[in-house]
């Protein structure tokens, strides 16, 4: 008897430790009259933004609130204790349609399924952290058009269907629909913004869930003028200078998916919210205000590689992008069809036989213009154009190192991390490193005169793409002496001090090189400080042509 209580209690401890609280919106509802009697915390404020937060901030930390409500236009907040009924297939039936108000449901999402198995499965996946103040959107009597649902599973709640679209590996779950009858949960790759005129009113027993954690964090979006109760909704503020900067702190908030702000130039305050006009035209009228803000629509981000024989482009949208991407002044074998993607890529060969529009702007810099149309045949106003620009000639990159030739107090570290160079173009050159080490690659902070050691350039692991490099102007400083060991072709100015550095067997692609060192006299200072330039190449690297005529060398 005993293992079998030991188990039982194991996993209530699993259920406790995985369940993580998350909150359903479900806007244009409140709760019903009859359960007045649940409410154990009520309050109005005259700000909206505290009011909002303060609410949802002392729901979350109390175990007795389970919903919290919020009426816009009275800017009153009610949490309600457990509801008899509190399950998400019976929470509807407390729900009455409300236009200035909007409920907010405790939930957690890991319930336990009939398949134990694959709820230990999902628990050793575990929910990832999401970090807004909820993390679904929630529409009774709503769905998408069942063509593009990706994945069906029978479950046995909607807090299970939530878990589902949440931990979904396969690709990004943005929505899910759950029939309260069938207990199907339908997962979809799309949502209501991403297909809009594939977005419809359902059957009664159906519900629309809206994952609103997206990770990544776009950049570039377009905005459009709109007139409506969105600002009405808006839970944040914060002062700003000017129009751009209230888009850049919609864009940048963590406290939910931005989709509307507005910016009064008068005070200075920017307003800015997760609503927008998919949300608001499903509401009943509201008696709030109607006033004009600014909607985030489609949003593009676009990263440059420049590589070796071609240039590739990666896009990632909040839409679906359905057409084609042509490169202008090309031939034909330059276009690409994308067949409703969130992301993709786009390869532009270098090679001038292919004819992809390549054209220089300056020494070693090349672009092409690039064009993304929505249509087949016709041009429209949509059609975005993009102007891709590499730079293939040689960068540098400035790294230092020092050894000490006396056993000093304190170890001191030997290695010095180097900041990333940023193209314009996204074309990121990677981080370098030096080390002095000796014939077993161990890493030397003080060493002896005359001891024979190695001074190697390594790059980072994480920037490891295959790039060439060479060194160029490493120079070593002692107090106020400078002497040059490698000039600015990659020769050494004098063997017995150092060699010219070579490719290591070891290396990963070209990723580590190292020189030979023997050392310099030293005078009253007992560290030398070793600066090199790295000098990164996207094509081949031009090669170390050394006159031995003027480099002394013992050893000739």
């Amino acid at each position: 008897m005993l293992p079998s209580l030991l188990f039982l209690l194991s996993v209530n401890f699993a259920l406790n430790t995985a369940c993580r609280d998350d909150f359903e919106r479900f806007i244009g509802y409140t709760i019903a009259d009859r359960l007045v009697s649940y409410i154990i915390r009520q309050e109005k404020s005259k700000v909206g933004n505290d009011f909002f937060r303060s609410c949802h901030q002392s729901c979350q930390d109390d175990s007795r609130c389970f919903v919290y409500t919020l009426h816009l236009q009275r800017l009153e907040c009610a949490q309600y204790s457990y509801l008899s009924g509190n399950d998400a297939d019976l929470f509807r039936r407390h729900l009455k349609s409300d236009h200035d108000s909007i409920v907010f449901r405790k939930t957690c999402l890991l319930s336990m399924p009939s398949n134990f198995k694959h709820y230990l499965d999902q628990l050793s996946a575990g929910v990832p952290s999401c970090g807004f103040m909820w993390r679904y959107d929630v529409v009774p009597k709503m769905s998408v058009r069942l063509d593009y649902i990706a994945g069906v599973r029978r479950v046995e709640s909607m807090s299970m269907c939530e878990t589902l679209c949440t931990t979904e590996k396969r690709f990004q779950c943005r929505s899910a629909i759950f029939n309260y009858v069938t207990k199907n949960c339908h997962l979809s790759k799309y949502d209501r913004r991403s297909m809009p005129f594939d977005f419809h009113e359902g059957r009664a027993e159906q519900i629309y869930l809206e994952n609103q954690c997206h990770y990544h964090r776009y950049r570039e979006c377009d905005v459009s003028e709109q007139h409506g109760i969105a600002s009405a909704l808006a839970p944040s503020q914060t002062k700003v200078t000017d129009q751009k900067a209230c888009k850049r702190a919609c864009l940048e908030n963590n406290k939910f998916l931005c989709r509307s702000y507005v910016f009064d130039p008068i005070s200075g305050l920017c307003r800015f919210g997760p609503d927008d006009t998919y949300i608001t035209v499903l509401l009943p009228s509201s008696s709030a205000r109607m006033t004009p803000y600014r909607q985030i629509n489609e949003c593009m981000d676009i990263v440059v590689f420049c590589e070796h024989h071609h240039i590739t482009a990666h896009f990632r949208s909040n839409n679906v992008f359905d057409g084609k991407v042509l490169s202008l002044n090309s031939s034909s074998g330059c276009q690409f069809n994308v067949d409703k993607r969130f992301d993709f890529n786009v390869t532009i060969p270098l090679d001038k036989t292919i004819r992809c529009g390549i054209s220089p702007v300056a020494s070693g810099i090349v672009s092409t213009l690039i064009k993304l149309q929505y249509h087949d045949i016709v041009w429209t106003t949509k059609d975005r154009f993009y102007r891709l620009i590499c730079n293939y000639t040689p960068r540098r990159n400035s790294i230092d190192n020092f050894v000490d030739v006396s056993v000093p107090k304190n170890r001191m570290e030997a290695a010095k991390e180097v900041s990333h160079y940023r193209e314009p173009v996204s074309n990121r050159m990677p981080a370098a490193y030096m080390r002095i080490v000796d014939n077993n690659g161990v890493l030397v902070s003080e060493a002896e005169e005359g001891q024979p050691l190695f001074i190697e350039i390594n790059l980072q692991a994480e920037n490891r793409s295959g790039k060439n490099f060479f060194v160029t102007d490493c120079v070593a400083y002692e107090k106020n002496k400078k002497t040059l060991l490698i000039d600015e072709r990659g020769c050494p100015t004098n063997r017995s001090i150092m060699d010219e550095f070579y490719q290591t067997k070891w290396g990963f692609k070209g990723s580590s090189q190292r020189a030979r060192f023997w050392g310099i006299p030293l005078h009253d200072q007992k560290r030398i400080n070793i600066n090199c330039n790295v000098n990164f190449c996207l094509r081949d690297c031009p090669s170390v042509r050394i006159d031995y005529r003027f480099v002394y060398s013992p050893f000739k």
